[in-house]
């Protein structure tokens, strides 16, 4: 009962997130049981996502996104994650020694785009004021 229950989430959510009330409405004229929708929604990693703000909000249910999983996935053969990628490492601890002792390169890249974020806005926000 349960892979029927998977294969019927599966043409259900196909075309998009549906609701949950919709989801449980199709399933209970199925036939399914809530534990075995349930068991379904686990098997299959299904995201349930809240939409919307106070009474009009409903829950809506959709197939995982398609996003890699696992970071060795990502990398197909003969490509170096970030972590080994020694020679970026190196010249990351000579611009900034104290931040990058003990922490991942892909860190430290994700804090100085936030450092050029941060100027960029600065910049914009400094011209957009002196325009006015």
């Amino acid at each position: 009962m349960l892979s029927e229950a998977v294969h019927f989430l599966e043409v259900l959510l196909a075309d998009g997130p549906v609701s949950k009330q919709e989801v449980d409405a199709q399933a209970r004229a199925a036939g399914f049981t809530n534990i075995t929708l349930r068991r379904a929604k686990t098997a299959l990693g299904i995201e349930a996502v809240h939409d919307g703000y106070g009474k009009g909000s409903i829950w809506k249910w959709s197939l995982p996104s398609k996003a890699l999983k696992k970071t060795k996935d990502a990398h197909p053969n003969g490509v170096r994650p970030f972590e080994n990628q020694e020679y970026l490492l190196s010249n990351l601890k000579q611009c900034h020694p104290p931040i990058v002792e003990g922490c991942k390169l892909s860190d430290i890249l994700v804090h100085d785009s936030l450092i050029l974020l941060k100027t960029c806005h600065d910049i914009i926000t400094a011209e957009v004021r002196d325009r006015r």
